[in-house]
């Protein structure tokens, strides 16, 4: 089955910067069609997880928004069509790109991964470079600040960090990939907020989809390796792969409040401080899928989106605010997205 979304172009400036006061969506089209059956399942996977997508309608609130970052591979490395080194490559993921929301110009805010990061929680960044919490310390207010004030739960969940809220790398953990202790002002916070991630079957994150005790703010964040960084684009698919079914058949899911946002730091290449919001440079390009019970089966935009858009539509979904630094002047994704 083929759905179709039709939508508006913007009649604004595609790179965000006309400050809109509305969702701006471009015109969405369906492609494909597919499943997340029983191949790519968990034991814990329900019908949800076969067909995650286009189940329900716009819910009058949301509980949860979950966010995966992989690591520095561009939009056409990861996307491709049927056959392709892409889709071979990645085919769990292109499947969620095909039967899920898929933003077609999305695009992060800079080079390196460290003020994307940054970016992405806050609207600014003072780092440009990779560098360590003790020396670029943030002081502008956050996303995980505005939810503390709105006493709303949140978690960074961090793959291989050795200790909560951890500042330092170790193995496969890098806390340039990990924004919670670049803020000094969340205090004890940091501590319970940022925590290992586990795996599918134990750990924080899972015991928290089986409990039903999902927060409402999560930011998933792979290793080195299972992020693409130092590991094949294939092996990001099958961490994928093992997540996805736990989140998609957790009750968080099935009920219809919680959506899921896949998207890439940034690209391959480029060069430091690379203002991508003006740049076409491929560096710059990323693919996100935005999965929900109420995102229409290949749901498409082509608006210039970026990390800003996804903290903006974020807290519009949270209802946290005020928006935070350049989410002011950032296209949302709610409407093309069923959000």
């Amino acid at each position: 089955m083929v759905a179709l979304v039709l939508t508006h172009l913007p009649t604004g400036g595609t790179d965000g910067s006309a400050a809109p006061s509305s969702d701006r969506p471009a015109t969405a089209a369906a492609s494909g069609t597919g499943s997340l059956g029983s191949e790519f399942a968990a034991p814990v996977a329900t019908s949800t997880a076969a067909q995650p997508c286009g189940r329900s309608r716009t819910p009058p609130r949301w509980d949860h928004v979950v966010w995966i970052w992989l690591e520095n591979h561009s939009y056409n490395q990861t996307l491709g069509p049927l056959g392709s080194a892409a889709q071979r490559k990645m085919p769990y993921f292109n499947l969620l790109a095909r039967t899920c929301g898929l933003a077609t110009d999305y695009h992060a805010i800079t080079h390196p991964s460290l003020p994307n990061y940054l970016h992405a929680v806050s609207g600014r960044s003072s780092a440009t470079k990779t560098c360590a919490p003790r020396s670029c310390s943030q002081r502008q207010v956050s996303l995980f600040t505005l939810l503390n004030r709105a006493r709303k739960s949140w978690r960074v969940y961090s793959e291989s960090m050795p200790t909560v809220c951890s500042a330092t790398d170790q193995g496969r953990y890098r806390v340039k990939h990990n924004p919670a202790p670049y803020f000094p002002g969340l205090g004890r916070t940091c501590r319970v907020g940022n925590q290992p991630l586990g795996t599918p079957t134990r750990g924080n994150f899972s015991t928290a989809l089986a409990r039903n005790r999902v927060a409402a703010f999560n930011f998933v964040v792979p290793n080195m390796c299972n992020s693409t960084h130092d590991c094949p684009l294939a092996t990001g698919d099958r961490w994928l792969r093992g997540w996805m079914p736990r989140i998609l058949g957790s009750r968080a899911y099935r009920t219809g409040r919680t959506a899921i946002f896949i998207s890439w730091d940034e690209g391959a290449g480029g060069r430091e401080r690379m203002a991508c919001s003006t740049s076409r440079d491929a560096s710059c390009h990323v693919a996100t899928v935005i999965v929900s019970p109420s995102t229409g089966r290949g749901a498409r935009s082509r608006v210039s989106y970026s990390h800003w858009s996804l903290l903006r539509t974020t807290q519009e979904m949270l209802r946290v605010g005020p928006l935070l630094g350049n989410a002011v002047r950032a296209y949302s994704m709610r409407r093309p997205f069923g959000l």
